[in-house]
Parts: structure tokens; sequence; C-alpha cells
């Protein structure tokens, strides 16, 4: 399944990320600022690469 979340980088859009992750989800993360998206981007992908 792919979910799209925005306001992904903070708040209850990084927390709802987190939860639709930990359920083997496929995210599009849509952020304003993307320095924000790319340091969120990456703690994501070091808690969920196999």
């Amino acid at each position: 399944m792919i979910a799209i979340v925005t306001g992904a980088n903070s708040g209850m859009g990084k927390a709802t990320v987190a939860a639709l992750a930990d359920k083997g989800y496929e995210i599009i993360m849509l952020c304003r600022d993307s320095k924000a998206y790319g340091q969120s981007k990456l703690v994501r992908l070091e808690n969920y690469v196999d």
C-alpha cells in the first residue's frame, strides 16, 4: 500500500509517517522545507531499511 503524507517532516505528519512505515506502507512525503525533508528522510531510512 502507498500513503501520501503532508507535513511529513514534523509534528503529526512525522508521527503519521512513522506509524504507516511500521505497518509496511510505502510513503510519499510532502514537505514545504526541503532541508528539513532531507534530514527527516535520512532518519526514516535508517529506521526502516533492512
